[in-house]
Order: C-alpha cells, then structure tokens, then sequence
C-alpha cells in the first residue's frame, strides 16, 4: 500500500472543529480512500478584539491506487 500527504486549510466562521471538517469536506470532493487527517495547527482572525474567523491547517492521508492513477493518465493521453 502506498500512501500520500497533502496539506489543506479548512476554514470556518464558527470553530476550529469546523474548519477541520470543513478541510476534510473539501478534500474530499477530489480524493478517494482519505484515511487519516493530522490537524498541524489552529489559527484565528481577529477583528475589533473578536475572533471572526477559525483556521485549521491539516494535513490528509490518502491510499495511492496506482491502476487508478494510470487510467486516469490513459485516458488524458486518448483525449489529446
């Protein structure tokens, strides 16, 4: 098995626990086989002495198919 790391930022007007499932969402619309995400780091915005923004920096672990990969590069090489 052949994993990968990528990392992502989820953000989210209304907690750090939401912007990670916000960043888990986002990845994934475009990844298959997420196994795993390691939340780095938790930032905030601040305005006028309010938080009014939440920031997770996560980093996503996903399961690599290498037949997957190769027909999606079969497939690009046909529409060229």
């Amino acid at each position: 098995m052949v994993l990968k790391v990528i990392e992502v930022l989820g953000t989210s007007e209304k907690s750090w626990e939401e912007a990670v499932r916000e960043a888990l969402s986002q990845a994934g619309r475009s990844i298959k086989h997420i196994r795993c995400i390691d939340v780095i780091k938790h930032t905030a915005q601040v305005e006028d002495g309010k938080i009014v923004s939440y920031t997770a920096d996560c980093k996503i672990c996903f399961e690599v198919h290498p037949e997957e990969h190769l027909h999606h590069e079969m497939k690009e090489k046909k529409a060229k």
